[in-house]
């Protein structure tokens, strides 16, 4: 997509949101936080993923923060989240249409989806550590980002795509949002869904080849409609995202993980036991069982 593409319909974004901004603002809104309070009024599961971070002693913190630092660092690890609070730039930059296209588009890119952050910090407590290893560390925050982008789709679809599309392109959200949630017959087929979503996002996360993965997902979660789209949408992310973001980062990061991990086997109970995923793309189990319990502890159905 051309850069004046790209800033007109970021514009139109931001200028469409902002006639939908709440007149009053929660009390656990982040201030300047693009859309923050408009999130927190129309989503449960944003406000619930909010409310879990606070209980944690969880420390959200305004500053300056890029797209290409957030990636590359070992914050991820830690229970506080950095946000840029940018949002009555955006707002001002958007309407003014003397500024440059180059600048909206260069604010864009210091938008922070806390929710999606929240999620992963929610992570680290909520599973077992991993068994020990370097292929079983990998495997293991895989999983774990599969289940977070499995819950960044379960938002974005409950948003619906007439909100969550113009929340995407401001970077509030990573997901634009499907219409698979209303397609489902039942709240279980839907749930399927996001399970099958999950673990495609998974084995395209471990390299899978897509041809192998739209081959395994169906012998799984069964050959429905929507199990085929549930599939494609994974196979969607960002292959950039996948093939060196994700690797590189963790890469970079090993020794804070390694470092992370044994702490947690001091801090943690022996009663919740080792999360070991196998290399097996069929043996499945462990992960739809955890990502079972993270829907039903999101309360997403």
């Amino acid at each position: 997509m051309k850069t004046s593409t790209q800033a007109t319909h970021l514009r139109q974004a931001i200028r469409r949101l902002a006639t939908q901004l709440p007149r009053s603002t929660s009390k656990l809104a982040l201030p300047q936080q693009p859309f923050d309070s408009l999130l927190l009024a129309r989503s449960p599961l944003y406000r619930r993923s909010r409310e879990q971070f606070l209980a944690q002693k969880g420390v959200l913190d305004p500053a300056l923060l890029s797209s290409p630092r957030s990636l590359s660092g070992a914050i991820l690890l830690e229970n506080r989240i950095q946000y840029s609070p940018t949002e009555a730039e955006l707002l001002w930059t958007a309407q003014e249409t003397r500024e440059s296209i180059e600048r909206l588009l260069e604010l864009r890119t210091f938008t922070t989806s806390v929710f999606h952050e929240q999620s992963h910090r929610l992570l680290w407590s909520f599973l077992p550590p991993p068994t020990r290893g370097a292929e079983s560390i990998r495997r293991y925050l895989n999983f774990i980002e599969s289940l977070v982008v499995m819950t960044d789709m379960a938002l974005s679809d409950a948003l619906g795509p007439t909100l969550a599309r113009p929340l995407y392109l401001v970077g509030s959200i990573y997901d634009p949002g499907s219409m698979a949630r209303k397609a489902a017959r039942s709240k279980p087929e839907y749930r399927r869904y996001l399970l099958a979503a999950m673990h495609a996002t998974y084995l395209n996360l471990e390299l899978y080849n897509p041809a192998d993965i739209e081959r395994i997902i169906p012998a799984l979660f069964g050959k429905s409609s929507l199990v085929v789209r549930a599939t494609r949408r994974a196979l969607n992310l960002d292959r950039q995202f996948v093939l060196q973001t994700n690797p590189i980062w963790q890469h970079r990061n090993q020794k804070a993980i390694e470092a992370f991990f044994r702490k947690q086997d001091r801090l943690a109970p022996t009663s919740r036991g080792r999360l070991d995923l196998p290399d097996d793309p069929f043996q499945h189990g462990h992960s739809v069982f955890w990502a079972e319990r993270w829907l039903d502890e999101m309360a997403i159905h």
